[in-house]
């Protein structure tokens, strides 16, 4: 952020920030914060030596130009088009699905990916956007999935209990099939041990399978498909998605 107000000062004419350095600004997720600081600006400057700056050249139309933190941004849905264009396949996700979940309109974000160079596989991603993923650890969970060509999991599962009703980060409601994703500070004392405990038999009782994933799955895409696909019915059918890139069942 300090880094930011400081290009601010020291840079002429107008400008706004965009891409990562616009997300960052928003507060949408990020899987790393970028090491360059981005910027649109209607011309090229008579000078341009700051290496950690990666300018685009391009006018912004008012009705996109914001304001955060005293500082001027594009657009949130012009924003997340840009990230959507630029960034890998799950680092685009994850700018998408927080951007969603903040308010962002999905037909604008569509408008500036039809209307840009590198439409086809940024609109692919935008459309397996989903507001309720809570988390980057779910969006990453959700991604690998996708990306293997499993049926697209449904975000922030209902399931009544006896006991009450509970939420889900992801599932398969139709073979009840849940996907849990446990950081390592979710259990922070012994009462909250107890209670997820409570909730599980809760919720198994329903005749639903829980797959509990950690840090290590998502660091290892092949083992957090097949603990997942193992949970579903044999012979599912595979839906490819080229534009994700591909992970093996077989690892």
């Amino acid at each position: 952020m300090a880094h930011l107000v400081a290009v601010h000062h020291r840079t002429a004419g107008l400008h706004w920030f965009s891409h990562q350095s616009a997300a960052l600004l928003f507060g949408l997720p990020l899987r790393e914060v970028a090491a360059h600081v981005h910027l649109r600006q209607p011309g090229r400057p008579s000078t341009n030596r700051d290496m950690s700056v990666v300018r685009h050249f391009s006018p912004v139309d008012p009705a996109e130009q914001a304001t955060v933190s005293g500082l001027p941004v594009t657009s949130m849905a012009l924003t997340t088009a840009d990230c959507l264009r630029a960034l890998p396949p799950l680092d685009a996700l994850i700018v998408a699905d927080g951007a969603l979940r903040a308010g962002a309109d999905p037909v604008r974000i569509d408008s500036f990916l039809a209307a840009g160079r590198g439409s086809v596989p940024g609109r692919a991603v935008a459309s397996l956007a989903d507001p309720g993923a809570e988390s980057v650890a779910e969006t990453t969970a959700r991604f690998h999935l996708l990306a293997a060509g499993l049926p697209v999991p449904q975000t922030q599962v209902l399931v009544h209990t006896n006991h009450g009703v509970y939420w889900g980060d992801l599932g398969y409601t139709q073979w009840k099939v849940l996907i849990e994703y446990d950081g390592q500070d979710k259990y922070t004392d012994t009462n909250a041990f107890l209670r997820e405990r409570e909730r599980q038999d809760a919720i198994e009782a329903q005749g639903w399978r829980i797959v509990r994933l950690t840090y290590k799955d998502l660091r290892h895409p092949a083992r957090l498909v097949r603990r997942v696909s193992d949970a579903l019915p044999p012979g599912i059918a595979l839906s490819p998605r080229p534009h994700l890139g591909s992970h093996s069942l077989s690892a």
